[in-house]
């Protein structure tokens, strides 16, 4: 649309009258056109603002007094939705199910889970209503939280696909970092979570539940702009990077369906990446998901004393890209 354009008559020497109110006319114009411009409020306050699974009410809070065990089930429709919102709200295709997990994977991740540092366990507990099971999620797994009549989220939701776990925990990790990057014939590019003894299918559901654990935690602590939160101000949160710190993390995509990135590229990549204050390159997708790494990766490798390594294998020669980077110095 053509908001202005020149009138010849509004020249030096002539009646200004005309030009002031071919100007005032011009900066109505810009000032509404800006306030069209305005940035749209992010996805997750417009799913939260009519999901169910969002609002404490849909919620028996009683569940939260649950076993573990009791708390692993297969999603609901309400959670059903949640995911399909998501889904449609970023591109993907991918239809969600609910899946029971099978019983002795059930029990398996219980005593996982049981397994964690005390003050971690009663996070847990305290704050994931269920852990729901589901396939075809779009990826590994999601989290939400439930918000009640005065805008506080007193608890949350984990959801798993069942069916990306069929890896070990090493192989998944693997997996999920590769989607950034295009395969190179005789390259390859793995990351380790678990020694040998412990690199399970189970101790990979237990690292992601500590990821989606974090989001929940983020939210019941206010440490990033709640999810309900239209026009949030993110410098006012403590938890908030220098995103500009690291100029590729623009290109970092995810579960994408064309990676942005040769497998070529990774000690590249990872050169421009050491030096910044993030935990893990999925990190480096927005600030909720920085949150989420840190919180996992210190349980992980600080109180679980588990590795985290990084590593490019090129025609037999192995690079370390990266490792337990929460304990370097600039994560301080």
């Amino acid at each position: 649309m053509k908001f202005f354009s020149y009138d010849p008559t509004c020249a030096i020497g002539t009646d200004p009258r005309g030009c002031f109110m071919r100007l005032n006319s011009l900066v109505l114009l810009l000032f509404l056109t800006a306030a069209c411009q305005e940035p749209a409020p992010p996805a997750s306050a417009a799913i939260y603002a009519i999901a169910p699974a969002t609002h404490v009410s849909t919620w028996d809070q009683n569940l939260l007094g649950r076993p573990l065990p009791a708390r692993i089930e297969p999603a609901t429709e309400p959670l059903l939705d949640y995911i399909r919102r998501w889904n449609e709200s970023d591109g993907f295709q991918a239809v969600p199910k609910p899946a029971r997990m099978d019983a002795k994977d059930k029990e398996a991740l219980a005593r996982e889970l049981s397994n964690l540092p005390p003050p971690v366990l009663k996070l847990l507990q305290k704050h994931v209503i269920t852990i729901a099971t589901v396939e075809d999620l779009g990826g590994s797994a999601m989290a939400g939280a439930a918000f009640d009549d005065r805008g506080e989220f007193p608890f949350g939701f984990l959801i798993l696909d069942i069916n990306m776990f069929k890896r070990n925990a090493n192989q998944w990790i693997s997996y999920k970092e590769n989607t950034v990057f295009q395969p190179e014939p005789g390259t390859s590019y793995t990351v380790t979570l678990e020694p040998e003894v412990s690199n399970t299918r189970i101790a990979g559901m237990r690292f992601v539940i500590l990821h989606e654990l974090g989001h929940i935690i983020a939210q019941v602590t206010r440490s990033l702009p709640a999810f309900t939160d239209r026009r949030p101000d993110r410098n006012k949160f403590p938890f908030a990077r220098t995103f500009d710190e690291f100029p590729l993390r623009g290109r970092i995509k995810f579960y994408a369906d064309k990676p942005p990135f040769s497998v070529m590229e990774a000690e590249r990549l990872y050169s421009e990446f050491s030096p910044t204050r993030f935990p893990t390159l999925y990190s480096c997708v927005d600030e909720e998901e920085d949150f989420s790494e840190t919180f996992a990766l210190y349980i992980h490798t600080v109180l679980m004393k588990k590795p985290y390594e990084v590593k490019l294998i090129e025609k037999g020669k192995t690079t370390l890209l990266a490792r337990d980077r929460i304990l370097l110095p600039q994560m301080k």
